[in-house]
């Protein structure tokens, strides 16, 4: 197994590799039932907002649907496509002189994962993910504390990206808690 890609991508980009894999990480574990809570908490406060703010002739309890509703929908619509380019605009505005584009050299081996930009080098060895994820944009390696993203215009096609996924997986799964690794 050897690969190596050639990234190129911009600082937006990268904020949305970070939402993207934070959202998968949130999905795995307690996430999910903390965001409920947090949605009946905002119902709960908005109720009460909304019986005063809007005076449509509808029902109380349909108001504060209607309201809560829009709130999680706006919420939704920003994280998803306003976040990442706002945030990527405000960081080059700040005084924080980011280029353009940034690249970088992913080698993928059978000693692990390696990732050379112009300014530093990273090496993972496998045994420092626990799960290998395919998106429709991403091939992400997870683990508690680390990720690396692979985007899917690095593979020349879809059956280029599955067989990378099937090895990468492979690798990922013969590996023990403890780092030693099964062959």
């Amino acid at each position: 197994m050897n690969y190596r890609f050639e990234n190129t991508y911009t600082y937006a980009d990268f904020v949305s590799w970070g939402l993207e894999v934070r959202n998968i990480l949130n999905s795995a574990g307690s996430g999910p039932q903390l965001i409920w809570a947090a949605y009946v908490v905002q119902f709960c406060l908005w109720a009460p907002i909304s019986y005063f703010l809007l005076t449509l002739d509808i029902p109380f309890a349909l108001q504060t649907i209607l309201l809560f509703g829009a709130l999680v929908l706006a919420g939704r619509f920003y994280e998803t496509f306003i976040f990442s380019k706002l945030s990527a605009h405000l960081d080059r505005k700040s005084g924080n002189e980011l280029p353009q584009k940034f690249s970088s050299i992913i080698e993928v081996d059978d000693t692990g994962i390696k990732v050379s930009d112009r300014a530093r080098e990273i090496s993972y060895s496998w045994d420092a993910f626990y799960a290998v994820r395919d998106t429709e944009k991403n091939v992400i390696f997870i683990s508690d504390t680390i990720h690396c993203v692979i985007p899917a215009g690095c593979f020349p096609g879809f059956l280029e990206k599955d067989a990378f996924v099937r090895a990468c997986s492979m690798k990922v799964e013969a590996t023990t808690p403890q780092g030693q690794a099964f062959t």
